[in-house]
């Protein structure tokens, strides 16, 4: 009996992709057959695009992971289906013909030592997850974010452009989770948050939309707890900065302030001849 596969890891993500591939009829075309097993819609032609690409990275995202396993005793059998695989995946990009043309490059053996990469990134290299429940509410916070950005007829034009980009981002990686796991929705939540550090002038925008800041932070806060990251950097971004510390230097008669950390030349620290 096959063990049960968590999707924790880009090598059970992969797999998934692979045994879907093969449960379809082998006369099917090679682009209707990639769009059901990567659950694409064949007339979003940009989406399909980038999922071919997410797909076409996974083999060197497995690779990289295993490399960072000190505890295995054959890399050589654990990563047979490599070449073999890699070669079939980069063989579909132009390939019109059935999907069976495809599938053939691979074999049993090479999604057998895949799983076992699969159960050895399970148990050494899991990534989190999310419950039925944190996903909906994080989706949940995030559709209801952009409906506020949609609809608020006082919010600043290019903060409203701002963070529709970065809910477009989220909302992305979320859609692509079967096949980038919830590493894509860290990365999209992350530069949302080095927005934040960067453009200043955005954050003092947030006295006159607070509402919006409001429903940001609450979706940045659901991933951050979800996925148990950044929670630091949140409250960091959410407090103001303190001023730096001041200490008072007696130079010629006369008290200058210093601040810790600021250059200042060194001779003014000498005393007088």
């Amino acid at each position: 009996m096959a063990m049960a596969m968590v999707l924790d890891n880009p090598a059970a993500r992969l797999h998934t992709v692979l045994q879907a591939l093969n449960t379809v009829p082998p006369n099917t075309a090679s682009h209707n057959a990639l769009a059901q097993a990567l659950m694409a819609d064949t007339g979003d032609h940009a989406d399909f695009a980038r999922r071919i690409s997410v797909l076409l990275s996974l083999p060197d995202q497995v690779v990289t992971e295993i490399n960072q396993v000190d505890e295995i005793l054959s890399r050589d059998i654990l990563l047979r289906w490599y070449e073999p695989v890699s070669n079939a995946l980069k063989s579909s990009l132009f390939f019109t013909g059935p999907v069976g043309q495809i599938t053939q490059r691979y074999n049993e053996g090479d999604l057998v030592a895949l799983h076992m990469c699969s159960d050895v990134l399970h148990r050494h290299r899991r990534e989190a997850l999310l419950s039925d429940a944190e996903l909906d509410r994080i989706t949940k916070l995030i559709d209801d974010l952009r409906e506020t950005l949609l609809r608020g007829e006082h919010i600043n034009s290019e903060l409203r452009d701002v963070l529709l980009f970065h809910v477009h981002a989220m909302q992305q990686a979320i859609h692509d989770m079967p096949l980038r796991g919830t590493v894509g929705l860290q990365h999209a939540a992350a530069q949302t948050w080095g927005m934040m550090a960067f453009r200043p002038d955005l954050v003092a925008k947030q006295e006159k939309n607070a509402d919006v800041w409001q429903k940001l932070t609450a979706v940045l806060g659901a991933v951050a707890a979800a996925l148990s990251f950044g929670t630091a950097t949140l409250q960091a971004l959410e407090a103001p900065p303190a001023p730096p510390p001041v200490n008072m230097i007696v130079i010629g008669g006369q008290a200058n302030p210093i601040v810790q950390g600021a250059q200042h030349p060194a001779t003014a620290l000498e005393p007088n001849p």
